[in-house]
């Protein structure tokens, strides 16, 4: 289990050493020697940097922005090091997983950061998919109620025992204190760190140190009596109004979504993202370049989603992304070209099982920057929780 104590020290090392001599006779240089020394510096740099479970990295958002003033001659681009668990350290170059402390000083031409992360930690417990709080980058906090409420509605009026439900609260949202989400109305339905009001039932999960759960219940469930029992009509709307993101939004968005939902969910391949519903996915193309004359509408048809950056959309499904859009385009075409093994299929309004197969070889002819070559299509960020890692890198 991932908790926050110091984690073991192995030794690490990223060179092949059956290669060096060759390259020593290329070079000119005793690159044997060179990397031994590189490697004996990286490990005094591992010794004095902290160990254990990083919660304030669990948001792969967080984990993203902290590379903002990483090199950019890295082999390695920053959402797939966000995507794999590893924040920027500051230190040299350094990246360490928020979960089981690896850090990793170099970075590979040939494969990709969760193929190292794999190597080094394979029991690393954010990538054997455990619980261990992770937030990823498209995930909201309203969650999917499920279940109904455990145990009797007007037990949980009590401040008291709504509280005593928080005795198996999760280690990773500890920063967020259970006595602040109990008196917000709130009991912990003993998944993840999703919580629900005992009035509105409203779920609310991803929880960070610093968050004020009164704002969350006013900002998503507006209209809980319990929430407007306790704060006055100014308050909730300065609350909402103080809210970043998701203007006019509301959990009921959401939680309607839910029950709408046309599609047939696969058991093997479950996955609750917001995005799934078509509607919502078009909500997000509110500010899609006016220059690009595509319909928006045919992007979300095609499982498609408007991330606010330049033209690029990306699949709720399979995580694919794809750019540089002109009016003649056909979304579902170009979705199923480049992702040909993508789970969602935009005819049927169905997403299939997950199949046993690998996934696609993406040749790197074909894998562009995020913000680079204008003449090609493809864009490569892929979600961890999906698994779904492109092969083949050369």
């Amino acid at each position: 289990m991932a908790t926050e104590g110091k984690a073991s020290e192995e030794r690490i090392s990223q060179f092949d050493y059956d290669l060096l001599p060759e390259l020593s006779t290329f070079l000119g240089i005793d690159a044997v020697q060179m990397a031994k020394e590189m490697e004996e510096n990286e490990e005094k740099l591992r010794a004095k940097m902290q160990k254990g479970f990083n919660s304030q990295m669990r948001s792969e958002v967080k984990r993203l922005k902290t590379f903002m003033t990483y090199e950019s001659y890295s082999s390695w681009i920053p959402s797939e090091m966000a995507a794999a668990g590893f924040y920027f350290t500051g230190v040299k170059s350094g990246i360490q997983c928020f979960c089981c402390s690896l850090i990793l000083f170099g970075t590979s031409l040939r494969k990709f950061p969760i193929e190292d992360h794999r190597k080094f930690r394979p029991h690393c417990e954010f990538l054997l998919g455990k619980d261990v709080g992770n937030i990823a980058k498209y995930d909201v906090r309203v969650k999917n109620p499920g279940k109904k409420l455990r145990g009797d509605k007007a037990r949980y009026r009590n401040e008291e025992t709504r509280l005593e439900s928080f005795k198996n609260w999760p280690f990773y949202a500890r920063g967020i204190s259970p006595h602040a989400l109990s008196a917000a109305g709130f009991i912990f339905i003993g998944e993840r760190d999703t919580v629900q009001c005992f009035s509105c039932g409203g779920c609310l999960g991803d929880w960070e140190e610093g968050d004020n759960p009164w704002k969350e219940h006013a900002k998503w469930f507006p209209k809980c009596e319990y929430l407007q029992s306790k704060k006055s009509s100014d308050e909730i709307a300065q609350y909402i109004e103080s809210y970043k993101g998701f203007v006019d939004v509301t959990g009921e968005h959401f939680v309607n979504s839910w029950f709408k939902r046309e599609l047939l969910m696969a058991s093997a391949y479950c996955n609750d993202s917001v995005f799934a519903n078509e509607e919502l996915r078009l909500d997000t193309f509110k500010k899609w370049p006016h220059k690009s004359g595509l319909k928006t509408a045919a992007l979300a048809r095609a499982g498609l989603f408007y991330t606010g950056e330049s033209d690029i959309v990306q699949c709720f499904s399979c995580g694919g992304c794809l750019h540089n859009w002109k009016e003649e385009d056909d979304p579902l075409e170009d979705h199923t070209k480049h992702f040909p093994k993508t789970k969602w299929n935009a005819k049927n309004h169905v997403r299939v099982a997950l199949s046993t197969e690998k996934p696609p070889q993406i040749h790197s002819t074909k894998v562009v920057p995020m913000y680079g070559m204008a003449d090609k299509r493809l864009v490569i960020t892929v979600a961890p929780q999906n698994d779904i890692w492109p092969q083949g890198r050369t």
